[in-house]
């Protein structure tokens, strides 16, 4: 199971913007909800929850998607 943690601790990280969590975690609301407001202004999702679990690529489609999401 994802764990927020893992999200906390980039959220705070002074040198990223925005983070993107682990897509598992998109509907986990329960989870997301306990974030203060300033994580959550910093927290991006990725569209495409079609990505297997065991998926290769998924670090050339997040820095696809990142790279065009920051122009």
């Amino acid at each position: 199971m994802f764990c927020i943690f893992f999200v906390r601790y980039e959220l705070d990280r002074a040198e990223f913007r925005y983070v993107v969590p682990d897509f598992r975690l998109n509907h986990r609301l329960e989870k997301l909800s306990t974030l203060s407001q300033t994580e959550k202004d910093k927290v991006e999702f990725l569209c495409n929850e079609c990505c297997d679990f065991g998926c290769t690529a998924w670090k050339a489609c997040y820095e696809n998607v990142s790279r065009k999401n920051l122009g």
